[in-house]
């Protein structure tokens, strides 16, 4: 299982403490998932450029 490690902003926080605390999560969620997509992205397309260099490499 993947662990995460969560950076709140003071903002976030007292959000989170506030009365809407389902409105203050789901934003929360939603950004650290957009977040974690993003990374994987990079990762991804990163990894995709490397092997397409290699392939120019060997022609």
């Amino acid at each position: 299982m993947a662990q995460l490690n969560i950076t709140l902003t003071q903002e976030e926080i007292l959000l989170l403490m506030s009365q809407d605390r389902e409105g203050a999560f789901k934003k929360l969620l939603q950004e650290s998932l957009n977040q974690i997509m993003q990374a994987e992205s990079t990762e991804q397309l990163t990894l995709h450029s490397e092997l397409l260099s290699k392939n120019y490499e060997l022609y």
